[in-house]
Parts: C-alpha cells; structure tokens; sequence
C-alpha cells in the first residue's frame, strides 16, 4: 500500500454501500458533515453506486441535503443535477432474454431495470428485502421477457440468491455471457448483468470527459469488488471498511471505520479543510 502524499485534489468520488453507509444504510453525523463542508467550498462531489438513478437521488436528497453528479447502475447511467442523463446504456433485448431464460431454469430471483423502474416476475422477499434496502418501489408483471423486447432492452439485470448459491451462477454466467456483459457481485447476494464495457471505471472516466476534470486529482472511495476499476483509475484510491486485498492493493489508504470513515480519511489527509 503506497504512502498517501498531499497534493492538489479537486474532486472525491463516494461508492455509497459500504463506504459511506454501513449496514445501518444511514449517513453518519460526521461523513455528512465531511461531504458538506466539500461541497460548501467548492469541490466536486460524485456519487459512484449500483443502485438505481432514482434511489441515487433519494439518497442525496434525503441524506446529503445536496444534488451532485453520480455514476448509477455500475457505470450504465451517468447523471448530472443541471444537465439530466448524460449517458445511458443497455443491455440488448435478445442478450437480456438468454440471460432471464438462464436465470429461471436455475430457479433464481431476477429483476430486471427499465426507465429506471425495477420490474419482477414474482412479489417474494428477495425483492421486498432488497426494496427496503435501497428504500425504492417495484412493479410485478407476468413476463420480464416479454418487458425487454418491448422497452428495446434492460439497464441492468440482477440476481439474488444466497452467497455460495450465487458463486456458482455466477461462473456459469461468465461462461455463458462473459463476452457480452459484465458479470460481478455488488453484494456477497446480489450478482450483476450489464453491458460488456461498463463498470464505475469506464463510468468515471466517460463523466470526468463530460464535466471536464483530472482522474489524477480525483480521490474515489469504495469497498467491494465493483468498485475496483474506479478506485484503479483515480489518483488517490481509498480503501474503506471490510475491503477486499485487491482494493487495498491499489489503494493508498485502508479506513476500516465504515461509520466515519470517510471523515477519518479526509481529516488524516487534507486537515485544514475540516479545521
């Protein structure tokens, strides 16, 4: 892990689950208070999640008291709060379709995200837990292919089964679909579809092309394995909470403190801003 050294940094980048919320799914006192004095003096502020645009912006409104730009979907959409939706991509109907047929011969929950609404096939707790956790709506409808060849494709699909269930489904998907979607875990429950190409990374790079600023002053803040190819392309990665040794590899800090983690680090590196 490299020595962290201070120098110019204009923009920080917040994964939301596990970084700046822990299982609670609420901000702290002190990690609101970091990211409000950020944004009172002028710095960048982006918001990086797996979580829908809508429940970003929830999110922010309710927890933050403050829009910012965010990366939603892993990197499928790109939002800005004065210029909307920036960028958006999707998961073509018939690769959509081959991957809900795998996923129900399995006999795996799935959803599927259409114009930024959550849609499943069956109303079971796997869809009200993750609802409640993500503090948005869902719609029940009778076929989910029938929606993806309907709407023109999907933003995302997801699975949820238990961890070491989803271990397997998710090596066989890679098998199956490697060559067309990215496949990877957003949560030891929750495994991800969407379009080859996309994740935060690319999602970042594309927004920082956008709205005109340096990777290299950008310090990103994550803690799961999809958050790796952001934290790998920042000037100042950050580790927080239970990360994974590749995140800590690359990251020039480990803040294990979810709760305050992100006031922690700032304090410990930039101290005159939270003076």
């Amino acid at each position: 892990m490299e020595q962290f050294e201070k120098v110019l940094i204009d923009t920080f980048v917040f994964d939301i689950d596990g970084t700046l919320v822990d299982e609670s799914l609420l901000l702290s006192e002190k990690n609101k208070y970091a990211l409000n004095i950020l944004n009172k003096k002028g710095f960048r502020i982006i918001l990086a999640s797996g979580r829908m645009l809508k429940a970003v912006k929830k999110f922010m409104k309710e927890q933050l008291g403050f829009l910012s730009p965010c990366i939603s979907y892993n990197g499928s959409i790109l939002w800005d709060p004065s210029r909307g939706i920036l960028s958006k991509t999707l998961i073509e109907p018939k690769i959509a379709t081959e991957v809900l047929k795998f996923l129900r011969k399995k006999c795996i929950h799935r959803q599927v995200y259409v114009d930024d609404i959550l849609y499943v096939e069956e109303d079971n707790d796997y869809v009200k837990n993750y609802c409640e956790r993500s503090n948005i709506d869902y719609v029940v409808v009778e076929d989910l292919i029938e929606l993806v060849d309907k709407k023109g494709g999907s933003i995302k699909l997801l699975a949820i089964a238990y961890e070491e269930e989803l271990n397997d489904i998710q090596k066989e998907a890679k098998n199956l679909f490697g060559t067309q979607l990215e496949i990877f875990k957003s949560f030891p429950t929750y495994l991800d579809f969407v379009p080859k190409g996309i994740n935060k990374g690319t999602g970042l790079k594309k927004l920082s092309e956008f709205l005109d600023f340096s990777l290299k002053k950008t310090m990103a803040f994550g803690d799961n394995e999809n958050d790796f190819e952001m934290l790998n392309e920042v000037g100042h990665p950050i580790a927080i909470g239970n990360a994974s040794e590749r995140l800590v590899k690359i990251s020039k800090i480990h803040e294990e403190n979810i709760n305050e983690g992100v006031y922690n680090v700032i304090k410990k590196t930039l101290p005159e801003l939270l003076d």
